[in-house]
C-alpha cells in the first residue's frame, strides 16, 4: 500500500497550461476520485500519475519514491482504462495472465493469482471466452483482474464505467465498492459523474481549469459548497440561484431583488448591506407551505414525475426555480404554488467573485 503526494505539479503543452500548481495529498488505503466537466484537468492529472503524460514541474510521490522518471511499471500502479483494452484474440485467462507472463512470473504462481481474482469477480466461468463473448459489464470486471493480478500499490481508474448503460453502471459502482473496501488498496478514480463521486470517494478533488476547486467528504462537498461553481456541478436536480442583494431591515438580514424578500441569519454570512450576491437554494430544500407569501410564490408551469418523487417548475418573476416534492403531493400545471426555504438551508455566493459567503467556522476550506 502507499500514499501519494503531489507537490506543486505543472503540465503544459507549449505555452498551453493545463495544470497549473496542483497539490494534494492521498492517504494510504483512500479512495480519492478526480470530479469535473470535460476538459478540467482530471484524466492528465492521472495519466500523470501513470507515467503515461510527463510532469512539466513540480514532484510527484508514491509511497517514499519520488516517481517523476519512473517508467510506468516501476512505479507499483495499475491502471484500469475506460475502453477496457483487452487482446481481443485472447483468451479471459490469457488477457488476465498477460502483465505476470511478460514480467517471467511462473505459471505455478499465475495460476494461483488467477484463480484468487477471478474468484473475487465472479469470473471464473468465463476464462476460456473471448473478450466479444462477454458483456460490457464482464469485461471491465477482466480489466479491472488484469489491474488486480498485479497486487500493485495504487489502483488508477480512468472513467471505468463511461461506456456502460445505467443500471449496469449502477452495478458495478457497488462492485468496486465492495472490493476497496476488500482490498483496501490506495485508489484515484476519474469521472465526470457526480453519482459514482458521491458513492464512491472517501473524498472527492473537484476540478475546474485545471485547479483544484474544492477537497472534502460527499457530504462537505454536498452540504457546503466554496463557490458558486461546486454548488451548480454538485447535486441533483441542480440547485436554483436567484441574484440578489443584501439589506437590512429593521436589524434584520435580508436579500432582497424584485421578486423577493428573504430574511437570513446574519450571523451564518459575511456580508454587507449593498452587496451582490447570489442566493442558492437546493429543490429537495423547498418545502410546500400554503401559508407563505413571498419568497417564493409563483405559478407552476411544468411537472416532472420521477415515481417517489415529483419535479415542480415554476415562475418567481423573471426566475425559473424547481421544487423536489413528494409525487402524491404534487401540483398541477398552472396552480399557484408557495415554497418556504428549509431552516438554515440557503447558500449565498458574491456574484463577482462567485465565492461562498458562509462564515470560515461553518464552512469547508477550499484546496
Amino acid at each position: 500500500m502507499a500514499e501519494i503526494i503531489c507537490r506543486n505539479i505543472r503540465k503544459t503543452y507549449g505555452a498551453i497550461e493545463v495544470v497549473p500548481d496542483f497539490n494534494l495529498h492521498v492517504r494510504d488505503h483512500e479512495f480519492v476520485v478526480f470530479l469535473g466537466p470535460s476538459g478540467c484537468g482530471k484524466s492528465t492529472m492521472l495519466r500523470m500519475m501513470a507515467g503515461l503524460e510527463n510532469i512539466t514541474s513540480g514532484e510527484l510521490m508514491i509511497g517514499d519514491k519520488v516517481v517523476n522518471d519512473l517508467e510506468p511499471r516501476d512505479r507499483g500502479i495499475a491502471m484500469v482504462f475506460q475502453n477496457y483494452a483487452l487482446y481481443p484474440h485472447m483468451t479471459i485467462r490469457d488477457n488476465i495472465a498477460f502483465g505476470l507472463r511478460r514480467l517471467k512470473v511462473s505459471e505455478a504462481e499465475i495460476t494461483a493469482r488467477t484463480a484468487e481474482v477471478t474468484s473475487v469477480l465472479g469470473l471464473e466461468p468465463y476464462l476460456d471466452r473471448k473478450p466479444t463473448e462477454l458483456s460490457g459489464g464482464q469485461q471491465q470486471r477482466v480489466a479491472i483482474a488484469r489491474a488486480m493480478i498485479k497486487t500493485p500499490d495504487v489502483f488508477l481508474f480512468d472513467e471505468p464505467l463511461s461506456n456502460l448503460d445505467a443500471k449496469l453502471r449502477a452495478t458495478m459502482r457497488e462492485e468496486i465498492a465492495r472490493l476497496h473496501k476488500k482490498l483496501k488498496t490506495t485508489t484515484v478514480y476519474v469521472t465526470h459523474d457526480q453519482m459514482e463521486a458521491m458513492t464512491l470517494a472517501d473524498r472527492i478533488v473537484l476540478m475546474k481549469a485545471g485547479r483544484i476547486e474544492q477537497i472534502g467528504s460527499p457530504e462537505e462537498i454536498y452540504e457546503r459548497p466554496v463557490s458558486r461553481f461546486v454548488a451548480g456541478f454538485i447535486g441533483t436536480p441542480a440547485m436554483n440561484f436567484i441574484d440578489a442583494t443584501v439589506m437590512s431591515e429593521h436589524g434584520q438580514c435580508c436579500v432582497v431583488n424584485n421578486e423577493i424578500m428573504l430574511a437570513l441569519d446574519g450571523t451564518s454570512f459575511n456580508v454587507e448591506p449593498g452587496q451582490q450576491v447570489v442566493l442558492g437554494v437546493r429543490p429537495s430544500d423547498l418545502v410546500q407551505d400554503a401559508t407563505v407569501t413571498p419568497p417564493l410564490s409563483g405559478q407552476c408551469d411544468l411537472i416532472e414525475y420521477h415515481g417517489d418523487h415529483a419535479l415542480v417548475s415554476f415562475k418567481v418573476g423573471t426566475s425559473s426555480l424547481h421544487a423536489l416534492v413528494a409525487a402524491r403531493k404534487r401540483p398541477f400545471e398552472g396552480e399557484q404554488v408557495n415554497f418556504a426555504i428549509r431552516e438554515g438551508a440557503a447558500h449565498l455566493f458574491d456574484q463577482k467573485t462567485g465565492k461562498s459567503l458562509l462564515r470560515e467556522s461553518q464552512s469547508v476550506a477550499a484546496a
